[in-house]
């Protein structure tokens, strides 16, 4: 498993400091999107046409945020604490075009932009659609870049696209119940 982690690796990073353009693309995906991404979802928060969509959309908007707290600060930071594994650039001694240190599995970006694309697309299909293949451009991204290994892009994918589910399956009911419908007297 190890030396098809190399090789994928190695097939992505390769590329890397050999045209600036895709570099500056690889640097943007890597560290800047999941800005946009957060942007997006708080644009949806106060958006829409009519009172339902409206509704919808806040719902949309904290359900997403719901679920990429718990996905990466929740179920991201207990798998760092449970389980070390080092970033690429130190086992292989390659270079990385962004700063970043500490433990590599599963990548942070990663599974909380797949839990939030997720849960997005219970909402809205083709929203979400567009956010989970932005999602894997990011993780591409991050291999490109040299900080993390293919494995922690598919384990983060996973844990995200699980997380995103459950918490629209198991919190949607109570998200509106206990939280949307007193906030929106204010709202």
């Amino acid at each position: 498993m190890h030396q098809l982690n190399v090789a994928v690796f190695y097939f992505f990073h390769n590329f890397a400091g050999k045209n600036i353009w895709l570099d500056f693309a690889g640097i943007f995906l890597a560290n800047y999107m999941i800005f946009l991404v957060i942007a997006l979802i708080a644009w949806y928060y106060v958006w829409g046409k009519t009172p339902e969509e409206k509704t919808r959309n806040k719902m949309l908007a904290i359900m997403a945020g719901i679920s990429g707290i718990i996905s990466r600060l929740v179920v991201g930071e207990a798998f760092k604490a449970w389980y070390f594994h080092p970033r690429p650039f130190i086992v292989l001694g390659t270079s990385h075009l962004i700063p970043e240190s500490g433990n590599s599995f599963p990548s942070g970006h990663t599974i909380f932009l797949f839990g939030v694309s997720t849960t997005v697309y219970m909402y809205n299909k083709p929203l979400g659609i567009a956010l989970l293949i932005i999602s894997a451009l990011v993780g591409i991204a991050r291999i490109y870049t040299g900080v993390h290994w293919p494995g922690d892009i598919l384990g983060g994918a996973v844990m995200g696209v699980i997380i995103g589910w459950a918490t629209y399956a198991y919190l949607r009911k109570l998200v509106y119940r206990y939280l949307y419908q007193p906030l929106s007297r204010w709202l």
